[in-house]
């Protein structure tokens, strides 16, 4: 069925998005088991060593993103999405070379390539699938094949490691990434004919992305405190097994995903973020304060409402305003978040190793709650441009 006679019938559920969200999930299950493998495997360097090797990944997807945008709208999703699918192989099975974390930056470094090509593929691939009317569900749906690896993956794998062996843990997820390519195999190609073969250029923000991804900003920063020092944070504090935030989170995901999208369509853009980011805001701040796993249980809770509703609005708002043939490029903006929230591992590993954890985690709680006021800052001021043309 093509994306037009999709909008027509208004059908959302297809073969090609099954496999498309199983896709999503695996490659999720790798996504979150570095969360807490890449720290318990490093647990011999510094805080400060920690949130380099977690950064330079944010590093490598932060040069990357917006030039891969380009090329999925111009060489089309599917096949951006194989050659991002191929790369974690190589960078998996180099994790396994040690906990050596100087040799790790470079492995770092590819394997923030490699995710910035399947991310990018994947979340425009899945808008292009679904019926107009339908988007804002389809774009939820992600979360729930990806925050549903959440529930148990970080768990599994860290018992792995230390039971086993890290080095099966990284083979392990280097399989996944096989799986995942035998699966696009079987969707469909979106290969367009381009008009020219000359190469996108590299950091060209698409203008559609610009205010959600201000606002995004604000759970993406969280996201990468959780990557870098949540582990460490429940082992110092005494909080109890980490596992039980990512397991709150997950439920919380998939729970909100089943109304995000009529969520969102009933209160507008601006209104859903902003409830979504104070809400990240309560979570890093209960994680911060926490005195015991029933603080994980929380944070993980209410992060999980916020990151569904937040993701949600701001890659439906950046699709659904960009032009067509530049659609992927606004939902890679916005998704510059992400490698901005992996890069803010760098500085939180100096502020953990000097002032500790607990303040890492404040820091991002108030960043969250200032990005919530975002959109209508940009509101503001393209009403006043507005009144200004007229």
């Amino acid at each position: 069925m093509t994306e037009s006679s999709r909008a027509e019938s208004g059908r959302l559920w297809s073969r090609e998005l099954v496999l498309l969200l199983v896709m999503i999930h695996l490659v999720f299950v790798g996504y979150y088991s570095m969360f807490v493998v890449l720290p318990a495997y490093l647990d011999d360097s510094s805080k400060t060593m920690v949130g380099i090797v977690v950064g330079v990944f944010g590093i490598a997807t932060f040069a990357t993103r917006l030039w891969a945008g380009s090329l999925a709208d111009l060489m089309g999703r599917r096949t951006l999405l194989l050659a991002g699918l191929a790369l974690p192989m190589v960078a998996l099975l180099l994790y396994a070379q040690g906990p050596f974390a100087a040799g790790l930056i470079p492995v770092r470094l590819l394997h923030g390539l490699a995710w910035v090509l399947t991310a990018t593929s994947f979340v425009a691939l899945n808008a292009d699938i679904a019926p107009a009317a339908r988007r804002g569900e389809a774009i939820s749906y992600v979360l729930l094949a990806s925050e549903s690896a959440a529930l148990y993956a970080p768990f599994a794998s860290l018992w792995i490691g230390e039971h086993v062996s890290f080095r099966v843990v990284f083979v392990g997820l280097a399989v996944l990434a096989i799986v995942s390519i035998l699966i696009v195999r079987r969707l469909p190609s979106d290969r367009g004919t381009p008009p020219s073969w000359r190469l996108p250029t590299p950091f060209r923000v698409s203008r559609a992305g610009l205010l959600p991804l201000a606002a995004f900003i604000g759970v993406a920063i969280a996201i990468g405190a959780q990557a870098s020092f949540l582990v460490i944070h429940a082992d110092e504090k005494g909080l109890g097994n980490p596992q039980l935030f990512f397991l709150a989170h997950g439920i919380a995901v998939i729970a909100i995903v089943t109304v995000a999208g009529r969520v969102l369509a009933a209160l507008g853009y601006a209104l859903t973020t902003f409830i979504s980011l104070l809400l990240a805001g309560a979570a890093m701040l209960t994680v911060a304060l926490a005195q015991g796993s029933e603080g994980l249980i929380l944070g993980g809770a209410l992060f999980g409402v916020a990151m569904g509703g937040s993701y949600t609005a701001a890659m439906t708002q950046a699709y659904t305003s960009a032009d067509p043939a530049g659609r992927a490029r606004a939902m890679a903006t916005v998704a510059l978040a992400f490698d901005i929230g992996a890069t803010a591992a760098i500085p939180f590993g100096a502020v953990a190793d000097a002032a500790g954890t607990r303040v890492v985690f404040a820091i991002a709680a108030g960043i969250a709650a200032v990005a919530a006021f975002v959109p209508f800052v940009g509101m503001r001021a393209g009403r006043a441009r507005g009144s200004r043309g007229a």
